[in-house]
């Protein structure tokens, strides 16, 4: 795939308010030239139908970039992973994360088949340690794992299209700040659905990005109204949704 066929969006589905990840997020977007789409303040299952739905209306757009908001990514990182797309132009190729814990040195990275798994805890997964990735020869940087959190993933166009951004599973909780049923656990979904049509999911090694660890006391919706908007390189915001404030 040529650099001229090249036009991925950024997207964003955002529930909290780190302004240092925004920041880095919009730079990161700004300085390589590529559209993000904000989906904001909605539970987690309707935010990636709404971001799925923009994406596929909008055909000029050839690759879905994950862009997680608790997580610093560089312009970089996302020049990298562009640069991964126009070279070896695989369906679905993305990075990974650390926590920032001392209590849980482990990355979001498995080869383990999590199908036949009732997933209820993290120490299911068999995570790569985080002394074993920094320890990798980046000679092949490039190789398939079954799992990486949808961590800055970019996912080509025939993939959104094929596969719907579906949960693991529902619960029923006040995360959000009022009480509501939501999806959960969508990269897991993903990964599973990936290996169900023989689909790899490949990681680029040199691609570890910080991620903030547990975050959820620093989600609260209530009064606070969702949206969906697009921000062009060029600053230029344009509102696609609005509803109205959560009660």
């Amino acid at each position: 795939m040529s650099h001229e066929e090249i036009n991925p969006l950024g997207v964003v589905m955002s529930v909290r308010d780190f302004p240092i990840a925004w920041y880095w997020i919009k730079r990161a977007c700004k300085e390589n030239n590529v559209d993000l789409l904000v989906v904001k303040n909605y539970p987690h299952h309707i935010a990636h139908q709404k971001a799925r739905k923009f994406f596929l209306e909008h055909k000029e757009y050839t690759h879905f970039i994950i862009i997680n908001e608790d997580t610093i990514v560089t312009p970089s990182h996302l020049k990298l992973l562009l640069e991964d797309i126009k070279e070896y132009d695989y369906p679905v190729i993305g990075g990974y994360c650390f926590p920032v814990s001392k209590n849980y040195p482990k990355t979001n990275l498995t080869k383990k088949n999590m199908r036949k798994i009732r997933v209820v805890f993290a120490n299911q997964y068999g995570f790569v340690d985080l002394e074993e990735a920094i320890s990798w020869s980046l000679d092949e940087p490039i190789e398939r794992f079954y799992f990486n959190g949808l961590t800055l993933t970019a996912v080509r166009r025939n993939i959104i299209e094929e596969i719907e951004f579906r949960p693991y599973k529902y619960v029923n909780d006040r995360t959000l700040g009022f009480w509501v049923r939501r999806g959960i656990m969508f990269d897991l979904q993903f990964s599973n659905e990936l290996f169900d049509r023989g689909i790899p999911l490949m990681v680029d090694k040199r691609l570890m990005v910080m991620h903030f660890g547990n975050t959820r006391g620093f989600i609260n919706l209530k009064g606070k109204r969702p949206y969906v908007k697009l921000i062009k390189p060029n600053g230029v915001e344009i509102v696609v949704e609005e509803g109205s404030p959560y009660k």
